[in-house]
């Protein structure tokens, strides 16, 4: 088996490099768990129905949005491999499209958040 003649840096693409990427996307998943948590105790604090209440409250309306969340960073995905294909020609398409959506998902979330009103 010949050698590869070039040499290896090894301390490229190791654990660290993930985790200074991966860092601030954990810290700010951890800081709104937290705040969810804190507000679901201080709601506990003034009634158990009321903190039941506010915990369908929060998970309903996060399925709509996590849906939407999910389909738009799908561009992501699209201009990465359009950046690493050196296609970078497709990259602002495939980003027009997410904002396209983005927009389109904000108004059918606020015209959903219109019927919620009698809700509360």
């Amino acid at each position: 088996m010949k050698e590869n003649p070039e040499k290896i840096n090894i301390n490229e693409g190791g654990y660290f490099e993930v985790l200074k990427i991966a860092f601030p996307l954990i810290l700010s998943t951890s800081a709104m768990t937290v705040q969810m948590f804190v507000d679901r105790v201080f709601v506990m604090w003034l009634d158990r129905d009321a903190m039941s209440a506010a915990m369908m409250g929060g998970i309903l309306s996060f399925v709509p949005f996590s849906f939407f969340l999910g389909t738009v960073t799908y561009a992501s995905t699209f201009v990465s491999q359009y950046d690493g294909a050196k296609m970078r020609n497709r990259i602002g398409p495939a980003v027009w499209q997410s904002i396209y959506f983005s927009i389109a998902a904000g108004l059918i979330m606020a015209s959903i958040a219109l019927f919620a009103r009698p809700i509360i």
